[in-house]
């Protein structure tokens, strides 16, 4: 099945001048892998930031490394700073150091605040990557940044984890964004082939739901 997802821009303020302006489009890509893809999906199977949890995020990237490349077909190819919400476990993360010019912010929720970093080395490889992040709760805390920092924010695969008041966090989005920045935000399809095969025999569809918990908020 192929994935096919469509973007508006999603900021209230004017533009400023010569600000990227994300205007609605259609994005497709294919259900059969090329063969650079599968290529960059193998590398990224070896690049584990919890290797003991290898099984459960290889799973993960079979699920969903489709939607990542639709995800990356949306953000604008263009530079400046861009904030990554959950970006753990750095699999979009290492997409967009790869392939777009942004300087990014990384951002998790793992129970605790403040500054930390995680490591991902390729084992085939030898590659390696340092991933610097601010820990926060996103539905609790203040955004941990000063208004307009930022020229866009990644807002993926979180807001149907948010149990509290999941409009309010757009508040904290909107003041961090500088004038004329953009926002994506993706969120699975519920209504997609494997899971509608699996309700349909009664089983329960692999959310992958370890691995969404450490990121949920931030």
């Amino acid at each position: 099945m192929s994935h096919q997802m469509r973007t508006v821009g999603a900021t209230s303020r004017e533009p400023r001048e010569g600000a990227h302006v994300v205007a609605e489009r259609n994005v497709w890509v294919s259900p059969t892998l090329s063969r650079d893809q599968q290529q960059l999906k193998e590398e990224l199977a070896h690049s584990l930031v919890t290797p003991e949890a290898a099984g459960e995020l290889r799973g993960y990237l079979e699920d969903c490394f489709r939607r990542l490349l639709t995800t990356l077909e949306l953000v604008p190819a263009d530079t400046g700073r861009v904030l990554e919400l959950g970006a753990n476990p750095y699999f979009l993360t290492m997409l967009l150091k790869r392939f777009r010019g942004y300087e990014l912010e990384l951002a998790n929720f793992f129970g605790r605040r403040g500054n930390n970093v995680q490591r991902v080395r390729n084992d085939v490889t030898g590659e390696s990557h340092e991933f610097r992040y601010r820990e926060f709760n996103i539905e609790e805390d203040d955004f941990p940044y000063p208004n307009a920092q930022f020229d866009g924010v990644l807002y993926c695969e979180i807001l149907e984890h948010l149990i509290r008041d999941p409009i309010a966090v757009f508040a904290e989005i909107h003041r961090v964004l500088k004038p004329g920045g953009w926002l994506l935000v993706t969120t699975p399809n519920v209504a997609r082939r494997p899971r509608n095969a699996n309700c349909a025999i009664g089983r329960r569809h692999n959310s992958w739901s370890n691995i969404s918990a450490t990121n949920m908020k931030g």
